[in-house]
Formats: structure tokens, C-alpha cells, sequence
């Protein structure tokens, strides 16, 4: 069973839900007039209103997360508006997506969510990230609570993470024991315990130091014997020097036999450009098969230490 996979690898606008999602909608047609027979539909990291933890003062991004936030029904069913629209995509083209993180209200809670939509427009799966920075919980952040895995009806097995989730092996273990195919995640500049933030193109682009992401990315493929992903992409706002693109992060694709191909990952100057394709073949593309007792205990931690 194979399982094919555009990840697109865009710019996104900080705050800015109708163009941003004028702007994907657009790209994601040229995708399906160009490319046959796909399965899902990555959309790039953070792709309503772009990151706002650390681009926004922080008095100012409280209340623009409380602004921006969504709902989603407990049936599976989108409220918010930019998420009606993602899951109209969907139906309209026949595929699934994955899209996040976007900011999701659930009560008086707010949680960093990534959704799967399912090709009949409904909400199959989220994923709340599980790992917050120290500045993501006195923003109002709430952690989520478990690990999860996408399942594309048929076609393979999607685990998900978000940022920080990366420097965690006890999240990629539990997608691995619950039998994900490939695993992808989501990744913009951010203040980090693990990762430095840099700068280049003269110092007008905020960006990641790439090798200690790279080296973690490849470990995680080793140790769960899965393709690992992390998708990037660019954030549009008016910097310090009042240049359009103040943030990036690369697409980056991680092998368990060869790690990190540096001639695979799409950089800077590809954003807006053609799609990442992945053609997986889910018959060879399983994971590592780990004792059942260490699997046991390393899911009843995991449920422990998130309370």
C-alpha cells in the first residue's frame, strides 16, 4: 500500500487568517492541477496566523492567541472559521490534511492543535501539543495529554509533534509502538531549552541553528526506524529593519538507514515553490519493533508524567 504525500513548504503572515488562507487555498490547487494521486496534503508550520509566542510583545500575544482561537466540536465537526475552510478543501479535493499547529479554544483552555481532516471534510484526529516552552504556558498555553496518530483510512499510519516535542524520545517511542508508517512535525523559530535562534541573509531572517535539529531529527528516525519530518516554512511581518520576511525554518526529511540528505531539504529559496512529494511505501515502512513490557511501561510514564 503506498501513501502520497505533498508537504508544502510556504510563507505565512503573522495574524493575518484571510490571507493566509487566500494564499494557501491557491497553492494548494496548483498542487492538485500538478501533481496526480495525492493521498495528503501537509500545510506548512503554523498556517492560520503564523507563530505569535515571541513575534507578538507578550502582553500583546495573550490576547491575540484569546482573539485568534478556534473551536472544535467534541463530534469531530469544525466551529472556527478558518477550519470550515481548511476542511472545505478536503471535501472539494478528495484528500486528507494535516494542519498545524493552529490555536484551538477548548472551554477557557487554549491549546497548540494539530488536525487531521479526512477527505469528507471531517475532523479525524488532533494532536495537542504536548511539550511547552516556558514562555508558550505564561502565554495561557495548556499542555495536551496524549500522543497521537493519524490514521489516512486505509493508506498508512501519520504520528505527529510540534516543536519542542522533537528533543523528547519518550513521544516518538509511544508513535512508534502504536505502529505510525512515517512521522511529521512542525517547526518556526522559537525560544528553546534545546535549540539556538540565529540569524543570516545579513541579518535580516530569523532562523534555527540547523545542526543540532538535524542531529535530532535524525536520532528520532533511527531509534523508531521511520521516515521523520519536519516541516518549515517562512513567516512574513515588518521586523526591526522593516523587511517583509523576519522568520524561516527549512523542510527537512530524515531517513532511519541514511539520516538527514542536506541535497533533500528545501531551503529558503524554495518557499513557495514546489511541494515536498513523499511516496511511501507502507508495506516496508514500519517501525522497529520495541519488547512489549518496555512498550508497556514507556506509555503508562508517559500518561504519568502529563498527569
Amino acid at each position: 500500500m503506498s501513501l502520497k504525500i505533498a508537504v508544502m513548504h510556504s510563507k505565512v503572515k503573522i495574524g493575518a487568517k484571510r490571507g493566509n488562507l487566500r494564499r494557501l487555498g491557491l497553492e494548494l490547487g496548483n498542487i492538485m492541477d500538478n501533481w496526480s494521486d495525492i493521498d495528503l496534503v501537509v500545510l506548512p508550520a503554523y498556517p492560520i496566523t503564523g507563530p505569535l509566542i515571541g513575534y507578538y510583545p507578550p502582553n500583546r500575544a495573550k490576547q491575540a492567541m484569546k482573539n485568534m482561537a478556534e473551536r472544535i466540536s467534541s463530534k469531530g465537526t469544525a466551529l472556527g472559521q478558518s477550519i470550515v475552510t481548511i476542511s472545505k478543501w478536503s471535501e472539494d479535493y478528495g484528500i486528507n490534511i494535516i494542519a498545524g499547529p493552529i490555536l484551538e479554544r477548548a472551554g477557557p483552555k487554549l491549546y497548540s492543535t494539530v488536525l487531521h481532516i479526512a477527505p469528507d471534510g471531517s475532523i479525524e484526529g488532533k494532536y495537542r501539543k504536548i511539550t511547552l516552552t516556558r514562555k508558550e504556558v505564561e502565554a495561557g498555553l495548556s499542555p495536551g495529554r496524549s500522543v497521537e496518530v493519524f490514521n489516512i483510512r486505509g493508506k498508512g499510519q501519520v504520528g505527529v509533534y510540534v516543536d519542542e516535542d522533537l528533543t523528547h524520545p519518550e513521544i516518538f517511542r509511544v508513535m512508534q509502538i502504536r505502529g505510525s508508517n512515517i512521522i511529521i512535525g512542525f517547526m518556526l523559530p522559537y525560544e528553546s531549552d534545546y535549540f539556538r535562534m540565529t540569524n543570516y541573509h545579513d541579518g535580516r531572517i530569523l532562523t534555527m541553528e540547523l545542526d543540532p535539529v538535524i542531529e535530532f531529527l535524525s536520532v528520532r528516525s533511527r531509534e523508531t526506524g521511520l521516515p521523520v519530518i519536519l516541516v518549515g516554512g517562512g513567516v512574513e511581518g515588518v521586523g526591526h529593519n522593516n523587511h517583509n520576511n523576519v522568520a524561516f525554518m527549512p523542510t527537512i526529511p530524515s531517513d532511519p538507514d541514511v539520516g538527514v540528505a542536506k541535497n533533500r531539504i528545501l531551503d529558503y529559496d524554495r518557499l513557495d515553490s514546489d511541494p515536498m512529494i513523499i511516496e511511501l511505501d507502507t508495506r516496508y515502512s514500519r517501525p522497529r519493533s520495541i519488547n512489549a513490557i518496555v512498550a508497556k511501561s514507556i506509555v503508562k510514564e508517559l500518561c504519568m508524567s502529563r498527569g
